[in-house]
């Protein structure tokens, strides 16, 4: 079946089919809207059927402690500076400053002394965060 765009059916061959909602999405992005999963930490996603994508903010030396999950998490600084802790060593990040974590590799971090607004990316979704979830908006 395939997708719509303004009325128009675009084309999604089976193979790369997930679920029968293909219909193009448009949100308006705050963190500030979003939830805080811990102290000075927020964000609001948006979801696809195989990838999310976070906006995430970090107020000034905010923790989120050391974890891993299954998930591949693709990140990018957009303003101010995140102290990336990847197994162990720390990594200053600032503005478009990117990384990629593979599945399964311990990190946590902590926002700079300006605190920081980052995106980052998961592959697959993380259902833990369906929460953070964005409300499409008619159109842009």
């Amino acid at each position: 079946m395939p997708s719509n765009y303004k009325g128009k059916e675009i084309g999604i061959s089976d193979e790369n089919k997930i679920t029968e909602d293909n219909d193009v999405k448009f949100f308006r992005l705050k963190a500030e809207d979003g939830v805080s999963p811990l102290d000075g930490v927020n964000m609001r996603g948006v979801f696809g059927d195989r990838g999310q994508l976070n906006v995430i903010r970090l107020d000034p030396g905010s923790v989120v402690p050391n974890h891993d999950h299954p998930h591949e998490q693709l990140g990018m600084i957009l303003e101010g500076e995140q102290i990336l802790i990847v197994e162990g060593v720390e990594h200053r990040l600032g503005p478009l400053d990117a990384y990629v974590l593979p599945s399964g590799i311990e990190h946590g971090g902590r926002g700079g002394p300006e605190g920081c607004l980052s995106i980052d990316i998961f592959v697959p979704c993380r259902e833990d965060y369906r929460s953070a979830e964005a409300t499409p908006v008619d159109d842009l």
